[in-house]
């Protein structure tokens, strides 16, 4: 479908909150931080259609940079690239453009940095949610095969969708299909030792406030704020990963520094 005028004044940032409601809950808030992060340094007015291929790969480029892993947390980019050229935003798919190299270290430690811990829940629910996304495929297809009955192209608007929407699923297939083939999974009471890992329940209390507080420590793919469920990449819970009751951390927030005592931890 031909671009209109108001398709080529689509910003970087219009084109990501477009990208973010075209996928489910979970998948959006998996890709929200990585996407927000490439758009704050592209500048949320730059326009879509003057992105090029140098610009990612300068983006990749200095998020590798920044040292550890950093490199592979501009993963979700990919889809969201590739979404711009399902939508007729960009001419060519600039996704191609991120190749993220690996340091000497972290490729000795590469299959170790693979694995991915889970809950056993988190991973049940992973597997659901591609169940879903798999029994998607026959209504896509027939909504491609009545599409493409209408044999002007030029104008098909429900081709496009059905061509746009198959392309999500299929990403949101893949990486799903990724994530559960590095996962090992955290049995509750594995954990003899007593302190905190994946799967376990920390109850905490801040010592500045008094308050005490409760956090199930999860994997990415299984953040949820409302349950409590915080993820072990974040500040605390990197804090709190393999902590005994009776610890002390201190965790840098933007709001401030905070000071969180280790009250128990459970299975």
């Amino acid at each position: 479908m031909a671009k209109g005028s108001s398709e080529v004044d689509v910003t970087v940032d219009e084109a990501a909150e477009r990208y973010f409601e075209s996928l489910s809950a979970r998948a959006a808030q998996g890709a929200r931080p990585a996407v927000k992060r490439f758009v704050q340094w592209l500048g949320p007015d730059r326009k879509v259609a003057s992105l090029t291929s140098v610009d990612v790969e300068r983006f990749a480029e200095e998020s590798a940079g920044r040292g550890g892993s950093q490199g592979r947390n501009i993963e979700p980019v990919r889809p969201f690239l590739a979404h711009l050229k399902n939508a007729g935003l960009t001419k060519t798919n600039l996704s191609t453009a991120i190749k993220v190299k690996r340091s000497e270290g972290e490729t000795s430690a590469a299959s170790a940095a693979d694995r991915v811990e889970m809950t056993r829940a988190g991973y049940e629910g992973l597997q659901r949610e591609l169940e879903a996304l798999v029994g998607q495929r026959p209504q896509i297809a027939e909504a491609l095969r009545q599409a493409m009955a209408d044999k002007d192209f030029r104008e098909n608007a429900p081709l496009d969708a059905a061509r746009d929407q198959q392309a999500h699923v299929e990403a949101q297939i893949r990486r799903i299909e990724g994530i559960l083939k590095k996962a090992v999974i955290v049995d509750a009471g594995a954990n003899a030792a007593g302190t905190a890992h994946v799967g376990s329940v920390v109850k905490v209390v801040n010592l500045d406030s008094n308050v005490e507080m409760r956090y199930q420590l999860v994997s990415p793919n299984e953040v949820n704020p409302r349950e409590g469920k915080i993820s072990v990449a974040s500040p605390v819970g990197k804090a709190l990963l393999e902590r005994a009751p009776g610890d002390e951390v201190s965790v840098s927030v933007p709001a401030g520094t905070q000071r969180l005592r280790v009250l128990a931890v459970d299975d």
